[in-house]
Protein backbone atom coordinates (compact mmCIF):
# COMPACT_ATOMS: atom_id res chain seq x y z
CA UNK A 1 0.00 0.00 0.00
CA UNK A 2 1.23 3.50 -0.83
CA UNK A 3 1.75 5.43 2.40
CA UNK A 4 -0.13 8.72 2.58
CA UNK A 5 0.36 9.82 6.21
CA UNK A 6 3.42 10.34 8.39
CA UNK A 7 2.40 8.31 11.45
CA UNK A 8 -0.65 6.81 13.10
CA UNK A 9 -2.33 4.00 15.01
CA UNK A 10 -3.56 0.92 13.13
CA UNK A 11 -5.90 -1.87 14.24
CA UNK A 12 -7.85 -4.76 12.72
CA UNK A 13 -11.64 -5.27 12.78
CA UNK A 14 -13.20 -8.09 10.80
CA UNK A 15 -15.27 -11.23 11.14
CA UNK A 16 -17.72 -11.49 14.03
CA UNK A 17 -19.38 -8.27 15.16
CA UNK A 18 -17.82 -8.49 18.62
CA UNK A 19 -14.37 -7.99 17.09
CA UNK A 20 -15.60 -4.90 15.28
CA UNK A 21 -17.17 -3.63 18.51
CA UNK A 22 -13.85 -4.09 20.33
CA UNK A 23 -12.04 -2.02 17.69
CA UNK A 24 -14.62 0.73 18.13
CA UNK A 25 -14.12 0.74 21.93
CA UNK A 26 -10.36 0.96 21.38
CA UNK A 27 -10.85 3.91 19.04
CA UNK A 28 -13.15 5.64 21.55
CA UNK A 29 -10.58 5.28 24.32
CA UNK A 30 -7.84 6.71 22.07
CA UNK A 31 -10.04 9.63 21.03
CA UNK A 32 -10.68 10.41 24.69
CA UNK A 33 -7.14 9.99 26.01
CA UNK A 34 -4.79 10.52 23.05
CA UNK A 35 -6.84 12.70 20.69
CA UNK A 36 -3.96 13.83 18.46
CA UNK A 37 -3.39 10.36 16.98
CA UNK A 38 -4.50 9.49 13.45
CA UNK A 39 -6.49 6.24 13.55
CA UNK A 40 -6.76 3.63 10.79
CA UNK A 41 -8.58 0.30 10.64
CA UNK A 42 -8.28 -2.66 8.30
CA UNK A 43 -11.80 -4.06 8.11
CA UNK A 44 -14.41 -5.99 6.17
CA UNK A 45 -17.06 -3.43 7.18
CA UNK A 46 -18.07 -0.47 5.04
CA UNK A 47 -16.43 2.93 5.28
CA UNK A 48 -19.80 4.33 6.37
CA UNK A 49 -19.87 1.93 9.33
CA UNK A 50 -16.35 2.73 10.54
CA UNK A 51 -15.78 6.39 9.64
CA UNK A 52 -17.38 7.76 12.83
CA UNK A 53 -14.44 6.32 14.79
CA UNK A 54 -11.53 6.06 12.34
CA UNK A 55 -9.80 8.60 10.12
CA UNK A 56 -8.84 5.98 7.54
CA UNK A 57 -10.81 2.86 6.62
CA UNK A 58 -8.84 0.24 4.67
CA UNK A 59 -10.67 -2.68 3.02
CA UNK A 60 -9.34 -6.04 4.16
CA UNK A 61 -7.54 -8.16 1.57
CA UNK A 62 -8.94 -11.73 1.79
CA UNK A 63 -5.96 -12.98 -0.20
CA UNK A 64 -3.83 -12.37 2.89
CA UNK A 65 -5.81 -15.02 4.81
CA UNK A 66 -8.93 -15.08 6.93
CA UNK A 67 -7.39 -15.50 10.39
CA UNK A 68 -6.17 -12.77 12.73
CA UNK A 69 -2.57 -13.99 12.69
CA UNK A 70 -2.48 -14.06 8.88
CA UNK A 71 -3.73 -10.49 8.72
CA UNK A 72 -1.22 -9.36 11.35
CA UNK A 73 1.60 -10.82 9.29
CA UNK A 74 0.53 -8.46 6.50
CA UNK A 75 0.32 -5.29 8.59
CA UNK A 76 3.29 -3.84 6.73
CA UNK A 77 1.47 -4.05 3.40
CA UNK A 78 -1.80 -2.73 4.83
CA UNK A 79 -0.57 0.29 6.76
CA UNK A 80 -1.18 3.74 5.23
CA UNK A 81 1.49 5.27 7.49
CA UNK A 82 5.23 5.77 7.16
CA UNK A 83 5.40 5.04 10.90
CA UNK A 84 2.84 2.70 12.45
CA UNK A 85 1.91 1.65 15.95
CA UNK A 86 -0.36 -1.37 15.68
CA UNK A 87 -2.67 -2.06 18.66
CA UNK A 88 -4.89 -5.14 19.06
CA UNK A 89 -8.60 -4.33 19.07
CA UNK A 90 -9.15 -5.91 22.51
CA UNK A 91 -7.21 -3.12 24.24
CA UNK A 92 -8.25 0.11 25.93
CA UNK A 93 -6.03 3.19 26.17
CA UNK A 94 -6.00 5.16 29.43
CA UNK A 95 -3.32 7.81 28.75
CA UNK A 96 -1.76 9.84 25.95
CA UNK A 97 0.32 7.65 23.63
CA UNK A 98 2.74 10.37 22.49
CA UNK A 99 5.52 8.88 24.65
CA UNK A 100 5.46 5.67 22.58
CA UNK A 101 6.69 7.52 19.49
CA UNK A 102 9.65 8.68 21.58
CA UNK A 103 10.21 5.16 22.94
CA UNK A 104 10.35 3.72 19.41
CA UNK A 105 12.27 6.63 17.85
CA UNK A 106 15.12 5.56 15.58
CA UNK A 107 13.94 1.94 15.32
CA UNK A 108 12.77 0.22 12.15
CA UNK A 109 10.57 -2.31 13.96
CA UNK A 110 9.93 -2.93 17.63
CA UNK A 111 7.96 -5.02 20.07
CA UNK A 112 7.80 -4.81 23.86
CA UNK A 113 9.43 -7.81 25.49
CA UNK A 114 12.65 -9.51 26.56
CA UNK A 115 15.28 -11.87 25.17
CA UNK A 116 15.17 -15.58 26.00
CA UNK A 117 18.14 -17.91 25.55
CA UNK A 118 16.79 -20.97 27.36
CA UNK A 119 13.59 -22.43 28.73
CA UNK A 120 10.35 -22.65 26.80
CA UNK A 121 8.01 -20.14 25.21
CA UNK A 122 5.05 -20.46 22.83
CA UNK A 123 5.55 -24.22 22.80
CA UNK A 124 9.17 -23.94 21.66
CA UNK A 125 12.26 -25.29 23.36
CA UNK A 126 14.20 -22.03 23.13
CA UNK A 127 17.69 -23.58 22.86
CA UNK A 128 16.57 -25.97 20.12
CA UNK A 129 14.84 -23.22 18.16
CA UNK A 130 17.87 -20.95 18.44
CA UNK A 131 20.03 -23.79 17.15
CA UNK A 132 17.65 -24.56 14.26
CA UNK A 133 17.58 -20.94 13.09
CA UNK A 134 21.14 -19.99 14.08
CA UNK A 135 19.96 -17.11 16.28
CA UNK A 136 21.31 -16.15 19.73
CA UNK A 137 17.94 -15.52 21.36
CA UNK A 138 14.17 -15.62 21.00
CA UNK A 139 12.20 -12.46 21.73
CA UNK A 140 9.46 -13.11 24.28
CA UNK A 141 6.90 -10.55 23.23
CA UNK A 142 3.20 -9.80 23.49
CA UNK A 143 1.76 -9.05 20.07
CA UNK A 144 -0.84 -6.57 21.26
CA UNK A 145 1.48 -3.76 20.14
CA UNK A 146 3.95 -3.58 17.25
CA UNK A 147 5.83 -0.58 15.90
CA UNK A 148 7.28 -0.44 12.40
CA UNK A 149 8.60 2.09 9.93
CA UNK A 150 8.30 1.70 6.17
CA UNK A 151 11.68 0.51 4.88
CA UNK A 152 13.73 -2.49 3.84
CA UNK A 153 14.26 -3.88 7.35
CA UNK A 154 10.63 -3.93 8.49
CA UNK A 155 9.59 -5.31 5.10
CA UNK A 156 12.16 -8.11 5.48
CA UNK A 157 10.99 -8.95 9.00
CA UNK A 158 7.35 -9.34 7.94
CA UNK A 159 8.37 -11.33 4.85
CA UNK A 160 10.54 -13.63 6.99
CA UNK A 161 7.68 -14.14 9.46
CA UNK A 162 5.40 -15.21 6.60
CA UNK A 163 8.05 -17.60 5.29
CA UNK A 164 8.37 -19.21 8.73
CA UNK A 165 4.71 -20.27 8.61
CA UNK A 166 5.79 -23.25 6.47
CA UNK A 167 8.08 -24.37 9.33
CA UNK A 168 5.59 -23.64 12.11
CA UNK A 169 5.16 -27.21 13.38
CA UNK A 170 8.76 -28.17 12.67
CA UNK A 171 9.91 -25.40 15.01
CA UNK A 172 7.59 -26.68 17.73
CA UNK A 173 5.45 -23.56 17.94
CA UNK A 174 2.16 -24.13 19.76
CA UNK A 175 -1.08 -23.44 17.93
CA UNK A 176 -3.86 -21.36 19.46
CA UNK A 177 -7.16 -23.19 19.15
CA UNK A 178 -5.76 -24.90 16.05
CA UNK A 179 -4.56 -21.68 14.39
CA UNK A 180 -1.11 -20.17 13.98
CA UNK A 181 0.09 -17.47 16.37
CA UNK A 182 1.71 -14.32 14.97
CA UNK A 183 3.77 -13.61 18.10
CA UNK A 184 6.43 -16.35 17.82
CA UNK A 185 6.69 -15.81 14.06
CA UNK A 186 7.35 -12.09 14.46
CA UNK A 187 9.66 -12.86 17.39
CA UNK A 188 11.82 -15.26 15.38
CA UNK A 189 11.83 -13.03 12.31
CA UNK A 190 13.02 -10.07 14.39
CA UNK A 191 15.80 -12.16 15.95
CA UNK A 192 16.84 -13.47 12.51
CA UNK A 193 17.10 -9.82 11.39
CA UNK A 194 19.21 -8.93 14.47
CA UNK A 195 16.56 -6.83 16.20
CA UNK A 196 16.06 -6.52 19.95
CA UNK A 197 12.96 -6.04 22.13
CA UNK A 198 12.09 -2.72 23.76
CA UNK A 199 11.83 -2.27 27.53
CA UNK A 200 8.88 0.02 28.25
CA UNK A 201 9.36 -0.05 32.06
CA UNK A 202 5.80 -1.33 32.45
CA UNK A 203 4.27 1.83 30.95
CA UNK A 204 3.46 0.78 27.39
CA UNK A 205 1.18 -2.25 27.16
CA UNK A 206 0.45 -5.15 29.50
CA UNK A 207 -2.03 -8.00 29.90
CA UNK A 208 -3.44 -9.23 33.21
CA UNK A 209 -1.52 -12.52 32.94
CA UNK A 210 0.57 -12.97 36.07
CA UNK A 211 -1.49 -10.45 38.05
CA UNK A 212 -1.45 -10.60 41.84
CA UNK A 213 -3.31 -8.41 44.31
CA UNK A 214 -5.64 -5.62 43.25
CA UNK A 215 -6.29 -4.34 39.75
CA UNK A 216 -6.89 -0.59 39.46
CA UNK A 217 -8.17 0.90 36.22
CA UNK A 218 -10.09 3.99 35.18
CA UNK A 219 -10.26 4.82 31.49
CA UNK A 220 -11.58 8.32 32.22
CA UNK A 221 -9.10 9.16 34.99
CA UNK A 222 -5.95 7.95 33.21
CA UNK A 223 -5.35 5.12 35.63
CA UNK A 224 -4.16 1.54 35.19
CA UNK A 225 -1.99 -0.02 37.89
CA UNK A 226 -1.41 -3.57 39.10
CA UNK A 227 1.29 -6.02 40.13
CA UNK A 228 2.40 -8.41 37.38
CA UNK A 229 4.88 -11.18 38.15
CA UNK A 230 5.87 -9.29 41.30
CA UNK A 231 6.47 -5.92 39.60
CA UNK A 232 4.15 -2.91 39.70
CA UNK A 233 3.18 -1.82 36.17
CA UNK A 234 1.20 1.20 34.96
CA UNK A 235 0.46 0.59 31.28
CA UNK A 236 -1.09 3.22 29.04
CA UNK A 237 -2.55 0.36 26.97
CA UNK A 238 -4.47 -2.33 28.83
CA UNK A 239 -4.65 -5.50 26.75
CA UNK A 240 -7.60 -7.56 27.94
CA UNK A 241 -7.41 -10.54 25.59
CA UNK A 242 -10.48 -11.41 23.52
CA UNK A 243 -12.46 -13.46 26.05
CA UNK A 244 -11.82 -11.02 28.89
CA UNK A 245 -13.72 -8.30 27.04
CA UNK A 246 -16.83 -10.06 28.38
CA UNK A 247 -15.51 -9.64 31.91
CA UNK A 248 -16.22 -7.17 34.69
CA UNK A 249 -13.44 -4.61 34.18
CA UNK A 250 -13.79 -4.19 30.43
CA UNK A 251 -17.58 -3.83 30.64
CA UNK A 252 -17.27 -1.37 33.53
CA UNK A 253 -14.80 0.85 31.64
CA UNK A 254 -16.96 0.72 28.51
CA UNK A 255 -19.91 1.91 30.59
CA UNK A 256 -17.85 4.86 31.84
CA UNK A 257 -17.06 5.88 28.26
CA UNK A 258 -20.77 5.59 27.40
CA UNK A 259 -21.82 7.91 30.24
CA UNK A 260 -19.14 10.45 29.42
CA UNK A 261 -19.48 10.41 25.63
CA UNK A 262 -23.16 9.69 25.09
CA UNK A 263 -24.59 10.85 28.41
CA UNK A 264 -22.58 14.05 28.52
CA UNK A 265 -21.35 13.58 32.10
CA UNK A 266 -17.95 15.03 33.07
CA UNK A 267 -15.19 12.43 33.35
CA UNK A 268 -15.00 12.30 37.13
CA UNK A 269 -18.77 12.24 37.56
CA UNK A 270 -19.17 9.41 35.04
CA UNK A 271 -16.34 7.46 36.64
CA UNK A 272 -17.63 7.86 40.19
CA UNK A 273 -21.20 7.00 39.22
CA UNK A 274 -20.22 3.79 37.42
CA UNK A 275 -17.81 2.73 40.16
CA UNK A 276 -20.56 3.20 42.74
CA UNK A 277 -23.17 1.34 40.69
CA UNK A 278 -20.84 -1.57 39.90
CA UNK A 279 -19.33 -1.94 43.38
CA UNK A 280 -21.85 -4.57 44.59
CA UNK A 281 -21.16 -6.70 41.51
CA UNK A 282 -17.43 -6.38 42.08
CA UNK A 283 -17.82 -7.40 45.73
CA UNK A 284 -19.84 -10.45 44.68
CA UNK A 285 -17.17 -11.47 42.17
CA UNK A 286 -14.41 -11.13 44.78
CA UNK A 287 -16.40 -13.24 47.26
CA UNK A 288 -16.98 -15.91 44.64
CA UNK A 289 -13.25 -16.10 43.85
CA UNK A 290 -12.37 -16.35 47.53
CA UNK A 291 -14.97 -19.06 48.03
CA UNK A 292 -13.57 -21.05 45.10
CA UNK A 293 -10.06 -20.82 46.56
CA UNK A 294 -11.36 -21.92 49.96
CA UNK A 295 -13.19 -24.91 48.47
CA UNK A 296 -10.08 -25.87 46.48
CA UNK A 297 -7.97 -25.68 49.64
CA UNK A 298 -10.40 -27.87 51.58
CA UNK A 299 -10.52 -30.35 48.70
CA UNK A 300 -6.74 -30.68 48.77
CA UNK A 301 -7.03 -31.86 52.39
CA UNK A 302 -9.66 -34.43 51.45
CA UNK A 303 -12.67 -32.64 52.97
Amino acid sequence: MKTSHHRGILTLAFGQQRYVDMAIQLARSIRMNSPNQTLAVVTDRSETDMKPWFDLVIPINPAHGTGMAAQKLDLYDNSPFRETIYIDADCLVVRDLAFLWTLFAGLEMAAIGSELRSGSWAGMDVRNTCSQLAIPYVIQLQGGVYYFRQGDLAHRIFRTARELVARYDELGIARLRGAINDEPLISLAMAMCHQHPVDDSGRGMRTRLGLSGTFEMDVLEGQCRFTKHGTVVEPAIMHFGGRNTNGFYYRREKRKMDLHEKGGLPRRAASNLVNLAWRPLHAALVCRKRLKRRIAALSSYGY
